[in-house]
């Protein structure tokens, strides 16, 4: 049965626990999404949404490559392979684009976009100013119209 409102507030308080102190040190490092077409990720991720290509780690007996995004200054990035990749995992909210090899000419393959059923994963919310809108707003022709308003109605300045 579905609940006709969310959780109190007293609920959602008396429903938060204080960590084991073991966990004092956890932090979210990544998000993984699975894209059949790197190039064209890659592009929107950099290019639309401006983050960085942190590193690119290929899996060549596994035929998978991940792609490490976020928003950090291209020269901060450390050149030995080594230190950049410590670096990357040290990085925090990052975005890891997996690439299955030859996913990209599979035709018949679909990854769950999460607004279909079963529903799931359904948003990748960025806070970005009001005058960024418009250059992200061209590059989200493939949300949902519902979707695009209640994005374009908050107000995230």
């Amino acid at each position: 049965m579905a609940s006709k409102q969310g959780l109190s507030e007293e609920a959602v308080s008396s429903s938060c626990k204080d960590g084991a102190p073991i966990t004092q040190d956890f932090m979210m490092q990544q998000t993984m999404l699975r894209v059949k077409d790197p190039a064209k990720s890659i592009s929107f991720y950099t290019g639309v949404l401006g983050m960085t290509l942190l590193q690119k780690i290929d899996f060549p007996s596994m035929r998978f490559t991940l792609y490490f995004l976020g928003y950090e200054e291209k020269g901060e990035i450390p050149q030995d392979l080594k230190e950049r990749t410590a670096w990357t995992f040290s990085r925090r909210a990052t975005v890891e684009l997996t690439h299955n090899w030859g996913s990209e000419k599979d035709g018949k393959l679909s990854y769950h976009n999460g607004n279909d059923e079963p529903r799931g994963f359904e948003s990748f919310p960025l806070k970005m100013l009001a005058r960024s809108r418009k250059l992200v707003q061209s590059a989200m022709w493939c949300l949902p119209a519902r979707q695009l308003e209640q994005i374009w109605t908050h107000d995230s300045d």
